[in-house]
């Protein structure tokens, strides 16, 4: 008998991660029966509770920002740690340094979860419907919406905003609302949740190379036979590669597309970068003193 597998996500059609989970159906589907909901908050439900309906099987495969995981593993605030990579490169190789094994381990040990892939979130930038946030100055008494995770609204408190932590349910809720100044997010989100409708001043900050967690139930893979297993493995392995060089694309093709929607960019100084790094340097330290094996 054919096995079912249930697939879901948080975003819709055009998004660059739909587009790679339907590459991956693309290449398992000979083997299982595939229903994919794109984005569950369109059903009212919040993006967060991915994780929970994974752990407990109500689905079998999904993705979410690693921030969100942070609650259960605390390492993952590596990756959120504001305006600490070099690049988008410098992120991705610590991440495969140190990190990723750590992750992957406690995710099947604790989590009932099975690690199929780290995904490219997008760099992540800072959007305000006042003005530009080249200083921190800029951002005085301005209301952010952040992640829920504690990090984000630390770091972005300490800027001089005012955090207000939503998940994406309550952020599309809040920008239809007016109830927000700026917001920081990948261009991809940007663009998708219709931000430049509201927020036409783009700042390209860069604070943040994020990442996403490919993940499966662990109890279904366990259940699977050898070949079955190989077979979702190595797709995860092909659509991994096919959803870093998809997020790049997209990335360079939607700055153009919000320069159409009448929407200003500008690019943070070096100078002004620092600015900010030397308020960040608290959570660096804290960060690391809690865990100093992944202080390179």
């Amino acid at each position: 008998m054919i096995k079912k597998i249930k697939i879901a996500g948080y975003q819709g059609k055009e998004s660059v991660h739909t587009q790679t989970v339907n590459e991956f159906i693309r290449l398992i589907n000979h083997k299982f029966s595939i229903s994919f909901v794109e984005d569950i908050t369109n059903h009212n439900q919040k993006a967060s509770e991915l994780i929970k309906q994974t752990q407990n099987g109500e689905i079998d495969v999904s993705y979410l920002f690693s921030s969100y995981f942070t609650h259960l593993i605390p390492e993952l605030m590596y990756l959120d740690l504001p305006f600490y990579f070099r690049d988008k490169n410098d992120a991705f190789n610590k991440l495969n340094e140190k990190l990723k094994k750590i992750i992957y381990n406690q995710l099947k040990n604790s989590h009932n979860l099975i690690l199929l892939g780290f995904w490219d979130n997008g760099t992540r930038h800072i959007s305000s419907s006042k003005k530009f946030i080249n200083t921190p100055d800029d951002c005085t008494g301005q209301i952010i919406r952040t992640t829920p995770n504690q990090l984000h609204i630390d770091t972005f408190k300490s800027f001089g905003f005012k955090p207000k932590p939503l998940d994406v349910l309550d952020f599309k809720k809040a920008l239809l609302n007016g109830d927000l100044d700026a917001q920081e997010n990948p261009l991809t989100n940007f663009y998708q949740f219709k931000v430049y409708e509201t927020q036409k001043y783009l700042t390209k900050t860069s604070h943040v190379y994020g990442f996403c967690l490919f993940i499966i139930n662990k109890k279904c893979f366990e259940s699977l036979s050898h070949d079955e297993k190989e077979i979702i493995t190595n797709s995860s392995n092909i659509i991994n590669s096919f959803q870093r060089n998809l997020a790049t694309e997209e990335e360079n093709f939607l700055f153009k597309q919000i320069i159409k929607k009448n929407v200003q960019v500008s690019e943070i100084t070096l100078k002004n970068k620092e600015k900010f790094k030397k308020i960040s340097e608290k959570f660096y330290n804290n960060f690391f003193s809690k865990h100093s094996n992944l202080n390179f």
